[in-house]
């Protein structure tokens, strides 16, 4: 196949690079790059069509190709043979290069969706569901604004620059720390004990449903548990199935106007979300029966090889072109580090936001017993520190000895908090 592109003088604005990344392993490879000054779709999808060709000739199986939302990408897949601004039962989420070869899905980042899901909840302020209830933007500013009174934050990253993520659009960390478990397991303590957030269920449901479709379509290590476990056999019927419902619930949502939301200016996200989910769930269907895949890590599915390739090459460094184009893909583990921010810096006479407080360091009391263990010998000693519910049912605690100062436990709690006793908590708050 030849593709001939006319000599232009217009200056270039953009680079457009293509990047193979392996399903089995960890390499990865850039195979081509093209200057440009806004793109046309039918000339991205020539270029998309060599290089899959080229791939095909050297025995290279393209399964998938990965994109962000912008419209022209969207509008290059349609032309490819993809149907995709439809009903989800409808979308067609590949396309052919050659009639002898398997078909090439298409799956939209994940990463960039969950920032549009952010963007168009920010901007239209409130959706509404099927049941006519209201998703609202406001939840996250109370809950900011209350964190600031207190001083502290309850279990979540929320600060100025997710409230204010106009400035901060472009960063995924932002978006993924808004609408997290965390966030949700914080309103839906605040719900419970605070009147101003009585009506935030159907905000909650809507969070929830945002994390576990990321976290399905994040999947990176053989260890992830829940929904961020990797795909097999023995899971994914019940992850299709999940997954379709969560489908459902997005093309349930209307604009405060009535207008159904995957048919409104900010569709992009829903769009994306539904086809990324179908084509991963095909292409993993295929590789496990077909082609002797034990399991299927969703991340790799991902355009994060690319965003890494552009940040490094974005870096001032001494080091050569050659050492810049191989450095991103040299270390492919991402190490993760969780640490705990939790700051008490004033005391408030408000009965409540001493209620919430308890609720904090009740929480820093069970990661105190957790590194207590290993330096401790007695097996009373370490039994002492432990809540009594520890020893008999991992949820026994949320229908016994449920304190003021606990409350947030029983939401956070997935099986894997230490609820520490009551003394260890008086010691921390009279410590604190």
């Amino acid at each position: 196949m030849e593709f001939n592109i006319e000599e232009c003088e217009t200056p270039a604005s953009e680079v457009l690079v293509f990047v193979l990344s392996s399903l089995k392993e960890k390499r990865k490879w850039p195979i081509s790059y093209w200057f440009v000054d806004k793109i046309k779709s039918t000339v991205q999808e020539q270029l998309i069509k060599i290089a899959i060709t080229e791939c095909q000739k050297y025995k290279i199986n393209v399964l998938s190709v990965s994109w962000n939302g912008a419209y022209v990408n969207s509008s290059t897949f349609n032309i490819l043979g993809c149907k995709l601004s439809e009903e989800y039962s409808n979308i067609k989420p590949y396309f052919s290069i050659d009639q002898t070869k398997p078909n090439v899905y298409f799956t939209p980042d994940a990463c960039h969706n969950i920032k549009l899901a952010r963007n168009a909840l920010g901007t239209f302020r409130a959706f509404k569901n099927e049941n006519e209830q209201l998703i609202e933007w406001r939840y996250f500013e109370q809950l900011f604004e209350l964190q600031n009174e207190a001083g502290f934050k309850l279990g979540n990253k929320i600060g100025s620059a997710h409230i204010n993520w106009k400035g901060n659009s472009m960063k995924v960390k932002l978006a993924v720390q808004t609408l997290s478990s965390s966030v949700a397991d914080a309103l839906q303590y605040l719900k419970e004990t605070s009147n101003d957030f009585k009506n935030c269920e159907p905000t909650i449901q809507f969070i929830r449903i945002i994390d576990e479709i990321f976290d399905f379509l994040n999947s990176r290590t053989p260890s992830g548990k829940d929904f961020k476990q990797l795909i097999h056999m023995e899971n994914i019927i019940f992850k299709d199935n999940r997954m379709n419902s969560h489908i459902k619930y997005l093309y349930s949502l209307k604009t405060i106007d009535g207008v159904p939301l995957w048919k409104s200016q900010r569709k992009t996200f829903i769009i994306g979300f539904a086809t990324s989910i179908k084509s991963i769930i095909n292409i993993s269907k295929d590789l496990l029966v077909n082609h002797g895949f034990k399991f299927v890590l969703t991340y790799k599915f991902s355009q994060d090889a690319i965003e890494l390739f552009f940040g490094h090459m974005r870096e001032d460094s001494l080091f050569s072109i050659k050492w810049k184009y191989k450095k991103p893909f040299m270390n492919q583990e991402d190490e993760e580090e969780s640490t705990i921010k939790l700051f008490v810096d004033n005391v408030s006479n408000d009965p409540f936001i001493k209620t919430i407080t308890d609720n904090v360091l009740y929480y820093i009391s069970g990661y105190k017993v957790k590194k207590l263990i290993p330096v401790l010998q007695c097996p009373n000693y370490i039994k002492s520190l432990f809540n009594k519910s520890n020893y008999t049912n991992d949820h026994a605690y949320c229908q016994k000895n449920k304190e003021a100062f606990n409350n947030s436990i029983s939401i956070k709690n997935r099986g894997g908090l230490q609820i520490a006793s009551e003394s260890v908590f008086k010691i921390v708050k009279l410590t604190e």
